[in-house]
């Protein structure tokens, strides 16, 4: 399970229902359940900030994409052939240089990590101190749209639109709105 992308708070002002608590377990259902499926499912990584461990394949390249970014720090990287992760195939801060943004660590003066399988690890701290404005937002309105589908929020139950006239009803494709969609693409990461 990641951690949340927006409070409940945030959601229920959205929803300009600060006041009622009647729906507060459902909304908070909702809010992890969003958050799991933005992060995991959608971007493909969590999006805050935390302590990771990871295993790689080496593939006798000079450079490793880690799954998580932007990169805060890096703690230590090995490469260890026999997959023990002594210190003898600790790699100093000086052999390597990371690109923050995009996750990438690259062995400098030519090296190259061991072709092997899980033979690279690393531990770092990756992710946003701060969950990203539009993120948030598209959070709050996925939450939202959610609500409103459901029985507690205006019933919809994935209704778009309703027309009286004719007796017309619109039922909706995607729960993603082109506009959370936009957003949310921006946070998946391109990988070689």
């Amino acid at each position: 399970m990641a951690q949340n992308l927006v409070s409940l708070g945030s959601v229920k002002s959205y929803l300009n229902i600060s006041d009622n608590t009647e729906h507060d377990g459902f909304l908070k259902r909702l809010i992890n359940v969003v958050s799991d499926f933005i992060q995991l499912n959608y971007i493909g990584r969590e999006l805050t900030a935390k302590e990771r461990t990871e295993y790689y394949d080496g593939k006798g390249k000079n450079q490793i994409h880690l799954k998580h970014y932007p990169i805060i720090s890096i703690t230590d990287i090995w490469d260890d052939p026999s997959r023990n992760y002594t210190d003898t195939y600790k790699k100093s801060s000086d052999d390597y240089v990371y690109y923050e943004d995009n996750g990438i660590i690259k062995l400098i003066a030519g090296g190259v990590f061991y072709d092997g399988i899980k033979n690279v690890k690393a531990t770092y701290i990756a992710g946003y101190n701060s969950v990203p404005g539009d993120i948030q937002q598209a959070t709050i309105e996925l939450v939202a749209r959610k609500y409103d589908q459901s029985r507690k929020g205006k019933g919809q139950l994935g209704i778009d639109s309703i027309s009286a006239g004719d007796q017309t009803v619109n039922y909706n494709q995607d729960d993603l709105l082109p506009q959370i969609k936009s957003v949310l693409l921006a946070y998946r990461g391109y990988r070689v």
